[in-house]
């Protein structure tokens, strides 16, 4: 029996984008889809190199986040689409900071509703996030949304609404993350600024910018504070030590158990006076 070509990771990833971006039903299109992220965990399986097990990993976490996309129908009427429209323009801009990655403008031109502009800027965002979350495996991004306000006076005032820094990795569900933390954020946002603004009325949505930052979600140094859902459970050692020997204390309180205060530098003597 001849042996099937082997189709190159590059390639699955444009098949499948065009699967999505094809106007085909989805009971149609689903196990197709389907076909080729079992292609590539079969491989990762298969792999015994560790690098190679890594980059077939992230490919297969983007297959799947790219077939639930295609699953869903909308969230908040934010709904893909196939193409950047022409109502919005991209601008890259420099930045200054150590961790920036890329800072982004998306430059309304005609949307006069908010939910029209994050709809045609959603592409953009997307291809943008995907791009940096492919090669850094973690992010931290924010959104700033830049509107003019117009009062009965004739006095016109531009508001700046923003987003929190959320973390994105390789699994993220882009379109849900975007839907949640930018599109009914800024809804929110612009609601409660009109309630709370006599006279105000919102004139337009002038541009998106967009900051996406490298996160070092394993960062090396001194101590950290657990988070609160872990603490609670008292069931983890985490000595507040202030040196970046956090190894060393842990495997020493292992070794050495204290009877009180087991959190101390202090009731750890014998590191105190080998180091």
């Amino acid at each position: 029996m001849p042996k099937l070509p082997t189709i190159s990771p590059r390639e699955i990833i444009k098949k499948v984008e065009a699967l999505v971006e094809s106007s085909d039903e989805k009971k149609s299109v689903l196990p197709k889809i389907d076909k080729y992220v079992n292609m590539i965990k079969c491989r990762k399986n298969r792999c015994a190199d560790s690098a190679t097990k890594n980059e077939f990993e992230l490919l297969h976490q983007r297959l799947l986040n790219m077939r639930r996309k295609f699953s869903r129908n909308s969230l908040l009427g934010i709904q893909r689409r196939r193409k950047p429209d022409a109502s919005v323009e991209y601008r890259e801009q420099a930045s200054a900071y150590r961790n920036r990655m890329i800072t982004f403008k998306i430059v309304n031109k005609r949307c006069k509703k908010l939910v029209t502009f994050l709809e045609k800027a959603f592409p953009i965002l997307e291809e943008k996030v995907l791009e940096k979350v492919m090669t850094c495996r973690s992010l931290k991004v924010n959104a700033e949304l830049k509107t003019i306000y117009s009062y009965p006076t004739g006095e016109q005032e531009t508001i700046y609404f923003a987003t929190k820094m959320d973390k994105i990795f390789p699994n993220t569900d882009l379109m849900e993350w975007f839907n949640e933390n930018v599109v009914k954020h800024f809804g929110e946002r612009i609601e409660s600024f009109q309630e709370g603004k006599s006279g105000g009325k919102l004139t337009s949505i002038e541009e998106l910018t967009v900051n996406v930052n490298q996160y070092n979600a394993l960062s090396v140094g001194t101590f950290t504070e657990l988070p609160k859902e872990i603490k609670d459970k008292k069931a983890v050692l985490n000595v507040k030590n202030n040196d970046d020997k956090c190894l060393l204390w842990s495997v020493v309180a292992a070794l050495y158990p204290a009877c009180v205060h087991v959190d101390r530098m202090s009731s750890y003597p014998i590191i105190l006076r080998r180091f």
